[in-house]
């Protein structure tokens, strides 16, 4: 439509008039208002506290024309999230392997110092003077350590003269280890020693209460060895 007079060389918003700076105010107002929404719609996720509700609150709208609604939060119920709680002293495999390495360190003073045995060389001369001769592979069922660690020792009681490895005659790859003379006379020395060490690591238990220790053992052994076997 042509503009006629003075609108035509000046703005359009000079030409409005009152009506269009109405209008103006309008427009501002609602960009306040979306602006307000989207704050207080953010605002109606609710305040999270430590029960996992979210609390009552009210948004007020606040423009240039004053306040124009409250709005009521409704609670909703927020999900907690669970964390694992760990106590070490009260963790079983953490105990059993703890009282493992004190009870260790006590039976090594009967063989570490005066005869320079490590603990897998001594369970091997234990097994070996209990059982008599078996292969490597058995002694690492016995005694439930890996085959490398069994390996080295059998290696280093040879080297002393305390075991005697041969291959097996029904398996070249096999290795069968026995004790030799002197191996035989070490082991028979320090059993008895390792059996009053025993007595006294035990010695507040009465033999009632070593017995049940004993079962419990195998049966946590039990289910410990099933727990290792692969699924079906």
């Amino acid at each position: 439509m042509p503009v006629s007079g003075a609108c035509a060389t000046s703005s359009r918003a000079e030409c409005a008039g009152p009506s269009s700076s109405a209008n103006s105010d309008n427009e501002e107002g609602v960009g306040e208002d979306a602006s307000m929404t989207a704050a207080s719609s953010d605002s109606m996720q609710g305040t999270p506290s430590e029960d996992g509700w979210a609390r009552d609150t009210s948004t007020a709208l606040h423009t240039s024309h004053g306040t124009r609604a409250a709005l009521a939060i409704v609670p909703s119920p927020m999900k907690k999230a669970r964390t694992a709680s760990l106590t070490l002293d009260e963790f079983l495999p953490y105990r059993l392997s703890v009282a493992d390495n004190v009870v260790s360190q006590r039976i090594a003073r009967v063989y570490a110092a005066e005869d320079g045995l490590s603990t897998q060389e001594w369970r091997l001369i234990a097994v070996l003077g209990e059982d008599g001769e078996r292969s490597q592979l058995e002694l690492v069922r016995r005694t439930r350590m890996e085959k490398v660690p069994v390996s080295r020792a059998a290696r280093a009681l040879e080297e002393r003269g305390l075991v005697r490895r041969a291959t097996s005659q029904s398996d070249a790859r096999s290795r069968r280890l026995t004790l030799t003379a002197s191996g035989r006379r070490l082991y028979q020395r320090i059993a008895p020693a390792a059996l009053e060490a025993e007595a006294e690591v035990l010695a507040e238990l009465s033999p009632s209460e070593r017995e049940v220790l004993r079962s419990l053992l195998e049966r946590v052994e039990r289910a410990a060895i099933r727990a290792l076997k692969p699924g079906p």
